[in-house]
């Protein structure tokens, strides 16, 4: 009898508590119920560690019950309100940006079996190249793939791809090309003719003396073929031949160009025929005549900076004939310095004019000239770069016979200068 009356009254008690819980459940259903409109913003933009310690306030706050009004009211769990207690009874500080201590999550596969290293080095033991010239210089002859293959087969260890390719960076391999830095031969006289190059410009610059950098970037085919493997945004893919042949082509594209290294402008001249020295110095007239000399109306000689080969080679008779000629052309003298062999890259046209025209040509389809010449007068730089194009439709012959009065026109008009007179010359203009 009274077991019944005790558990009558346990009953009844807990009964009681059970309604007044609900009926406080139902009063903060919302958390603005149980906050402020100022707190609710706090809310929106709180990362999961002020969360969960807002939460932990409002529960002791509440006081009584609080944790499971909090729970109700955010859709958070016990654990979470309980955790941001925790934190703000033991007041610990993380570093900023950090919502969690370090060291949690998953530990990575290689610090729970750093015997994978070993494996690893095992099986590409025969399987690394080298240079001979660089001891320090190697490469894995082994795919990802293949690596874990060898690991699952030969070793009996399953092991993911994202796990091989930590081992692989952590013993120091990374996916590179190779870089075009070693020159073809070593020249005699490179580093002179280098400093001797930078002398005449500083010299020329010094009295107000044009120096220009030209050269002929590579030549282009003219139909539907891909040009290079630049891209471009398109909506769809652009749909070209899938072979490259001249004889399916609408011609072919001879780009020469004229870099003014003071006044940061190129002037770009697109020939239809081939890259001769006559066709060279022809862009020159061409380009002098209808942009450069207006902005140079006072000048009497100018710097020419070029490469050692192509139609502009350094002991090409053809090209000092021709220079001989321009120079007449436009009665001003005109002082050439040559790069030394394998040393074009150099040039400053490459890499302040050429590099922006391959910039804006990439990804295009050039089915004639004019588009080529529309997209390269495009070419912009922050620093100021503008270019100014023009179309060349001359034919010009090759294999042309030396001229007899060579000889005597060079004599006459080419006087060479004391240092490195095959690559430094001056062609007076009378």
């Amino acid at each position: 009898m009274i077991i019944n009356i005790i558990y009558f009254i346990i009953c009844q008690k807990f009964r009681n508590i059970t309604t007044v819980f609900q009926a406080v459940m139902c009063v903060t259903k919302n958390p603005a119920d149980i906050v402020t409109e100022k707190e609710m913003e706090y809310l929106k933009d709180a990362n999961e560690r002020q969360t969960r310690q807002f939460a932990a306030i409002v529960a002791e706050r509440i006081g009584i019950h609080g944790v499971a009004i909090v729970c109700y009211a955010f859709g958070v769990s016990r654990n979470t309100v309980y955790r941001g207690l925790h934190e703000l009874q033991a007041k610990e500080h993380l570093d900023e940006g950090k919502v969690r201590k370090k060291g949690g999550g998953r530990k990575s596969t290689l610090s729970v079996h750093p015997e994978y290293i070993n494996i690893f080095r095992e099986i590409v033991e025969f399987d690394i190249a080298g240079l001979p010239q660089d001891a320090n210089t190697k490469w894995l002859r082994l795919t990802p793939s293949q690596i874990q293959s060898i690991f699952s087969d030969d070793y009996h260890v399953e092991v993911s791809l994202y796990t091989i390719r930590q081992i692989i960076k952590a013993e120091g391999y990374t996916r590179r090309k190779p870089v075009k830095t070693l020159p073809m031969a070593d020249c005699e006289l490179r580093d002179e003719q280098f400093k001797n190059i930078e002398r005449l410009r500083k010299e020329c610059e010094g009295k107000g003396i044009p120096v220009f950098s030209i050269d002929t970037k590579k030549k282009e085919l003219l139909g539907c073929f891909r040009r290079d493997n630049g891209t471009a945004y398109t909506t769809e893919a652009v749909e070209v031949s899938d072979h490259d042949y001249s004889t399916f082509s609408n011609g072919k594209m001879v780009p020469h160009g004229i870099y003014d290294v003071g006044r940061n402008t190129g002037y770009m001249t697109f020939g239809l025929s081939h890259d001769t020295a006559e066709f060279a110095c022809d862009c020159l007239v061409e380009q002098w005549e209808q942009h450069i000399r207006h902005i140079y109306p006072n000048a009497k000689s100018i710097l020419i900076l070029c490469d050692g080969g192509g139609s502009n080679s350094a002991r090409s008779w053809q090209f000092k004939w021709c220079l001989i000629e321009t120079a007449k052309r436009l009665g001003i003298d005109i002082r050439i310095a040559h790069y030394p062999p394998y040393c074009s890259k150099w040039n400053p046209i490459e890499h302040r004019l050429f590099s922006q025209i391959s910039r804006v040509w990439s990804g295009a389809v050039f089915n004639n000239v004019e588009e080529a010449r529309e997209m390269a007068s495009r070419a912009r730089t922050k620093t100021g770069l503008a270019v100014f194009t023009s179309i060349n439709r001359r034919t010009y012959e090759t294999k042309k016979e030396r001229n007899p009065l060579f000889k005597s026109e060079c004599d006459k008009h080419i006087i060479k200068d004391e240092i490195l007179p095959k690559w430094n010359y001056l062609v007076k203009c009378n």
